[in-house]
């Protein structure tokens, strides 16, 4: 019977197909032996006619962005909306300890515990018995965000400079994975649903997501006075609780900075805008009875628990109970499990969001 894509065309299968010629040239020529020169043209033409039919469904698959994939995906968000979002190197501040008077150049190379490598950006001399240097991961992706007070060790020691450094305050943030092709394909179809109003929560959404590393974005006008508006994101590739590092205002720093940033250069003028990581609420589970109960299901369940505060919490909106649940049963592997902890609903404030905390087994 022919095959039913995903995008809704119908095309007959190469079997249907050789039947179809077959009879054809039977038709027209009479009966022919299988080794016969009509048998091959017959099958020649079938198949040709499954292979335009595939070039079809390819073409009826892609026609619109919800299922092209690929380069043709590319060339819709090329027209739409730019590039997929590279991934982002971290960058950050470090401090040394030294004689007064030592210079430290640029392109100094150091590493943090993690064997990641940091570039110094800029130069600069020791005064005062330190130095701050403004840094750069040499390589891009998550593995070079570090929270502040991480170690740094230089790789080639300089002659009045401790060789053991720290991570200043936010850390080094910006170090984010590339936009996946479903990410990409979701902003996409997000531009088309809501094209540009000038300044609308959907426009303040669409810039927030423009931001690399930037998975989930919320506005709240008048939370901070009228005519203010307030963007709330989070960053779910990048960090573990999804939390982007950084300050708010006044004293932007961190992801909460580069947001900032790229909101202001988007925005109408008479804008009041702030950007703010969302306050974590951490929701601690404890499931009793677990059926069965492995290591391997354990990891499945923690992450489906992951999973459903990625897709379900709002911040000001209450985490609801049966959320919980309905992670845990979604677990591959899991049978049964006797009770859930929290079994009631918890309330968050207007910027705080729900985040898996701890889970536990008993």
């Amino acid at each position: 019977m022919p095959i039913t894509t995903e995008s809704g065309f119908s095309r007959p299968t190469f079997e249907e197909w050789l039947s179809d010629r077959r009879a054809a040239y039977v038709k027209q020529y009479g009966e022919f032996a299988d080794d016969s020169v009509n048998a091959r043209l017959a099958e020649l033409d079938a198949e040709m006619a499954h292979s335009l039919s595939a070039h079809i469904e390819t073409e009826a698959a892609s026609f619109l962005p919800l299922r092209a994939k690929g380069q043709r995906l590319l060339d819709w968000g090329r027209f739409l909306i730019g590039d997929p979002k590279g991934a982002g190197t971290a960058t950050g501040k470090v401090r040394f300890t030294g004689a007064d008077g030592r210079d430290v150049q640029a392109d100094q190379i150091m590493t943090l515990d993690s064997g990641i490598e940091l570039r110094v950006v800029t130069g600069a001399t020791v005064a005062g018995g330190i130095v701050d240097l403004p840094v750069s991961c040499v390589v891009s992706g998550t593995g070079g965000n570090a929270p502040a007070g991480s170690a740094v060790t230089l790789t080639t020691p300089i002659l009045g400079l401790d060789s053991s450094g720290l991570v200043l305050a936010p850390g080094l943030t910006g170090g984010t994975p590339a936009e996946t092709e479903d990410e990409y394909k979701a902003r996409i179809v997000s531009r088309l649903r809501s094209p540009p109003q000038g300044g609308n929560d959907d426009d303040y959404i669409s810039w927030a997501l423009e931001v690399p590393g930037v998975t989930r974005a919320w506005v709240r006008r008048g939370a901070r006075g009228s005519g203010e508006v307030l963007v709330l994101f989070m960053m779910d590739s990048t960090y573990p609780d999804g939390i982007p590092v950084g300050a708010g205002a006044p004293d932007y720093s961190g992801d909460v900075l580069a947001v900032y940033r790229h909101l202001l250069a988007q925005a109408p003028d008479p804008a009041v805008i702030y950007a703010k990581a969302p306050i974590p609420k951490a929701v601690p589970y404890v499931i009793h009875g677990l059926t069965p109960d492995t290591p391997e299901i354990r990891r499945e369940i923690e992450a489906e628990l992951r999973d459903v505060h990625v897709r379900r919490a709002t911040p000001g909106k209450p985490w609801r109970w049966s959320w919980g649940p309905e992670a845990v049963t979604t677990a591959a592997g899991a049978d049964s499990f006797d009770a859930l902890d929290p079994n009631y609903t918890i309330a968050c404030l207007i910027d705080e969001i729900a985040v898996r905390g701890a889970v536990s087994y008993v």
